[in-house]
Order: structure tokens, then sequence, then C-alpha cells
């Protein structure tokens, strides 16, 4: 797919760019705020692409098969947000020195936010010209950033 190790490039250095804005001071940081912050980046699209689907769906005209498709990817978004809302929860408890486990079971958390993304990517590239699949696979690219940030500093 040409262009999409550029996009993931950026995509990487917007998220560790974007801790001075979400964290509001520069100075150095621990590697966890990175991961923090990369949770955040990934998180925000999801309510937008949502909303999009359930535009969408409000429109009457939509052809069934594609009615179906946005049906079920707010279905594998809300799994999506919750997985990332947990990793984001445990994550914050990580930055704010408070006693939590970070480790083998946060992966799992990335992984089925992975999961619900790409099966909503998959659902949305058998459709002929779906206009929220560009949208849908920068969510998982974002997503995927954030799990290989996590992994930089050991989670599994």
């Amino acid at each position: 797919m040409p262009g999409k190790p550029m996009r993931m490039y950026e995509d990487c250095m917007g998220t560790l760019g974007a801790r001075n804005q979400v964290i509001g001071r520069k100075s150095i940081y621990e590697a966890s705020e990175y991961v923090y912050v990369a949770v955040l980046v990934a998180e925000q699209g999801y309510f937008l692409t949502v909303f999009g689907m359930m535009f969408a769906l409000d429109n009457a005209s939509i052809p069934g098969e594609e009615k179906a498709a946005y049906e079920l990817c707010i279905h594998d978004y809300q799994e999506a947000d919750a997985a990332m809302n947990r990793t984001s929860y445990r994550l914050e408890r990580v930055r704010k020195g408070l006693p939590e486990h970070c480790g083998v079971n946060l992966g799992d958390e990335y992984r089925a936010a992975l999961r619900g993304l790409g099966a909503c990517r998959d659902s949305l590239a058998k459709l002929p010209n779906s206009p929220l699949l560009d949208v849908v696979k920068n969510n998982y690219d974002r997503t995927m950033v954030a799990y290989m940030v996590g992994k930089l500093i050991g989670i599994k």
C-alpha cells in the first residue's frame, strides 16, 4: 500500500509531539507519559468516527449493505473504545504514581481495541466505496502506534 509507511511515521511523530499539548508542560518526561498520550491521541478519533457513522445511518438513502456494515462498526468501535478507556485509566494511575500492575493484561486491552477496529476496517473494505474507510484505517494506525509505543516501555 503506497504511502502507508509515511502515514505511520507521521502518526508516530504527531503522537510523540502531542505530549506537550496534552500534559501541558515542557520538561523531561517519563516514558509512561508518552504511552498515555499515545492512547489519548488514538482515542480522539473514535468518537468522531462513530458520530459520522450514526449520521450516515440517519440518511434514508444509504444502501442496506453499507447500513449493516456501519451498524457492526459502531459495535466494534464501542468495544475498542471500552478497551482503550481501561488502558488510559490504568496508565493514568501509573502517571500519578498510584499502585498499578501495568503489564501483561494491558497488552490484551490494546489487542482488543485493534481487533475491533480491524473488524470494522475489514467490513468497510468490502463495500464498493465507503467514505469512512480511510478514517477507520487512520484510527487503526493510531491505535497501533499507541500499542507499539507501549511495547517500547515493556507493555506485553
